[in-house]
């Protein structure tokens, strides 16, 4: 809570865990040019969560959602910034890496392949029932809903399902990824 308010940030967003977590820091040799990364994405962002299966990373997003030109390119940019956090610093860390959240992006939007092609992770995608629900908006029946939400995994995390809950009164659905970490 000090880091986030000595910087004046409003993360909106919570991470929370059944288990003890851990912020993540990362060392000055590791950091170079990447202080902006740091900002944006290790500060509040990211956790060292201690789960019964062992230590693993998770990073929680919020691209800005494209209404208008200016948060467009502002969310755009927010996600090659965490694809490229992903390679240079999560994934450094030799820990098994989750990034979820909104991305406000389908799956064949521009976030969406970014993450794909870019970050190093895969997506728990591929175990939603037959791709044909989605996240946004959440009032919607399930075909006419858009996928704006996404979690990624590292080597490491094996997902081994994803669906998609009832509405609980945001404009997104929320997501149930379960995984397993490879040892």
């Amino acid at each position: 809570f000090a880091e986030v308010a000595r910087r004046v940030i409003n993360w909106q967003m919570i991470i929370m865990s059944r288990w003890p977590m851990h912020w993540i820091e990362f060392e000055p040799a590791n950091t170079g040019s990447f202080e902006h990364f740091k900002h944006l994405f290790a500060y509040r962002r990211s956790q060292f969560i201690d789960s019964p299966q062992g230590r693993f990373l998770f990073t929680g997003v919020h691209a800005a959602s494209p209404r208008t030109g200016e948060s467009w390119v502002n969310g755009n940019h927010a996600v090659d910034l965490l694809a490229e956090c992903s390679k240079q610093f999560l994934l450094s860390t030799d820990v098994p890496v989750v990034v979820g959240g909104d991305f406000n992006s389908t799956l064949n939007g521009h976030r969406y392949r970014t993450m794909a092609n870019d970050s190093g992770l895969h997506s728990a995608d591929s175990f939603l029932y037959g791709g044909i629900t989605g996240t946004w908006p959440a009032g919607f029946p399930g075909p006419m809903r858009l996928m704006l939400d996404h979690v990624w995994g590292s080597w490491g995390v094996d997902f081994t399902s994803c669906r998609v809950l009832e509405d609980i009164g945001s404009d997104h659905r929320p997501l149930l990824v379960t995984f397993r970490l490879r040892q």
